[in-house]
């Protein structure tokens, strides 16, 4: 791994050799790097995939049961959601939105430190698992600092 991250940042800003080809991955990098992007997440898998999808990428507090069971329903909520029809399913959009920013994060390291799709799934499933850890703090912690605030009214089906 490259010692100084922004060292592979520096090499694509640098402008290309005269003839030298760019990838259209590298493209997208260097445009996002001017524009001053620094961080990029939860465009594709919390808010474009959920449209395709139809799901609702939100989380829904249980808040009864045993610790234990409430646990495990905020660590499942990572990779299963409510679709727009009110049924629980996998979450295609979060996984795969993961996925997604999983393979543009690989984009940041050096060429010679990118092992491919090994990286790519490395990152998603750190995604994924901060997610899970966001679930169990909305679940046990949130409500606790919010007593007061009222689940907004269920909208009646069609």
């Amino acid at each position: 791994m490259t010692q100084n991250p922004n060292a592979a940042l520096d090499a694509f800003l640098k402008p290309p050799a005269a003839g030298e080809s760019m990838s259209g991955a590298d493209i997208i990098l260097r445009v996002l790097s001017e524009q001053g992007v620094d961080t990029l997440f939860g465009y594709s898998g919390g808010a474009i995939l959920p449209t395709v999808f139809k799901q609702d990428p939100r989380y829904f507090y249980k808040g009864t049961g045993s610790k234990k069971s409430r646990a495990l329903y905020a660590l499942a909520n990572a990779v299963i959601c409510k679709g727009d029809n009110g049924k629980w399913q996998p979450a295609y959009s979060s996984i795969l939105g993961s996925i997604a920013a999983g393979g543009i994060s690989n984009l940041y390291y050096a060429k010679v430190d990118r092992n491919g799709a090994e990286l790519t799934f490395e990152n998603a499933l750190v995604g994924i698992g901060a997610n899970a850890m966001t679930n169990l703090l909305q679940e046990f912690v949130v409500k606790k600092l919010t007593p007061h605030a009222q689940n907004p009214p269920v909208a009646a089906a069609p």
